[in-house]
């Protein structure tokens, strides 16, 4: 097993491109890759020191480590700068070529394929391949392996040159992306001493990812909702009835988990909840006043053995847009379930879905739920349990 730098690239967007643009993209990158690692290639795509692979959207280049051939960070990270401006070049108004890099330092295994070339293996490729995933159009991030190998613990700067110009190359700090199955990879950011404008240097989409996922239908209160509630240290409810929800909970059959630290209910008012309301038809009449009480008495006798846990009863006048289910929000694992109430669809078989933080900083569009919710609390009318 040998060990390699790992470059993998593809153009963004490729897919979406008319035939005979991905035909010309393709050969012309292949072309500026064997230019720019011409005096190290043997012959293209099969050498004893570096492997070129085509990708289909792009191209893998594998940096074989030996005694004998000491690869320079300048030439690394010059080449991926090269292709990044081979791309603007490239670009016009009607057809932008962006590419993503990773960059990946790690064990690789020799193989001979069905066209009886030499080719690499092994989880390296797969990793270098990830990090590319998680760059934005026009950045090259590297791994933690590479960042260690061509800057080091003294975060030596790389100066090279590109278009004649000399640019001093550093890294940005240590950042947490997810890629696909929820994997976690620290990543750096190849970043210039000064601005390029051609090259991306904001932090990476990727770190905000969170899991989307849709409730199976019809809607049912079980399973795994059941579970985090019953474990849940947070939870805060939006109901728009709340009469299935509460009947379990004083049932029983949803058991409050011993650790609760928060339980909020918000419920619509009497005047959001009038004769015009569009979801009579769904859900029939209601008695709504009659259902803020019935919450208000489970949790006024909840909160009698339970003193240290911050309940609230809340009602709103804003029009209810929807109900939902906030678990552990405040910290990553938290999960907002949103239900939306489609016209003239029944309320369990309307389509929900369920978005889950599972990266080290609150994402923007999970932020945005919270962001309402704390909107219900500081305008609602707060019922005295």
């Amino acid at each position: 097993m040998s060990s390699a730098t790992i470059i993998f690239c593809d153009i963004a967007g490729f897919s979406k491109k008319a035939t005979d643009i991905q035909k010309d993209l393709v050969e012309s990158l292949t072309s500026e890759v064997l230019y720019i690692v011409r005096s190290t290639l043997i012959q293209p795509f099969k050498t004893t020191d570096l492997v070129a692979l085509p990708t289909g959207d792009g191209i893998a280049i594998a940096y074989l480590h030996s005694d004998k051939q000491k690869w320079k960070a300048e030439a690394i990270i010059e080449l991926t700068f090269k292709l990044h401006f081979w791309a603007f070049k490239k670009t016009t108004f009607d057809n932008p070529i962006n590419l993503r890099i990773g960059i990946h330092v790690g064990a690789v295994d020799f193989i001979v394929d069905i066209n009886n070339n030499t080719n690499i293996c092994g989880d390296s490729i797969n990793t270098a391949q990830r990090i590319m995933d998680a760059s934005n159009p026009r950045q090259t991030l590297i791994s933690e392996e590479a960042y260690k190998h061509y800057f080091g613990v003294d975060q030596k700067k790389r100066q090279i040159t590109i278009n004649d110009k000399t640019t001093i190359i550093g890294c940005s700090k240590k950042t947490e992306v997810f890629v696909k199955h929820g994997i976690k990879l620290s990543v750096y950011s190849l970043s210039p001493e000064n601005p390029i404008e051609w090259y991306e240097e904001k932090e990476p989409f990727s770190k905000n990812i969170m899991l989307l996922t849709t409730t199976p239908l019809p809607k049912e209160i079980d399973g795994d909702f059941t579970e985090r509630l019953s474990s849940a240290t947070e939870i805060a409810l939006i109901q728009l009835t709340g009469s299935r929800l509460l009947e379990k909970i004083v049932s029983k059959e949803i058991k409050l988990s011993s650790e609760l630290e928060k339980m909020w209910i918000f419920m619509p008012s009497k005047d959001s909840y009038g004769e015009n309301y569009y979801r009579q038809n769904i859900v029939g009449k209601l008695d709504i006043e009659s259902q803020i009480q019935n919450w208000k008495n489970f949790l006024s006798d909840y909160s009698k053995n339970n003193s240290y846990i911050d309940i609230r009863l809340i009602t709103f006048n804003d029009p209810a847009f929807l109900g939902a289910s906030f678990i552990n929000w405040t910290k990553p694992g938290g999960r907002i379930h949103i239900s939306p109430y489609i016209w003239g669809v029944k309320a369990n078989e309307s389509p929900g879905y369920d978005i889950e933080w599972i990266c080290d900083n609150m994402p923007e569009i999970y932020s945005k739920y919270v962001t309402g919710l704390n909107y219900l609390c500081r305008n609602g009318n707060k019922i005295l349990i």
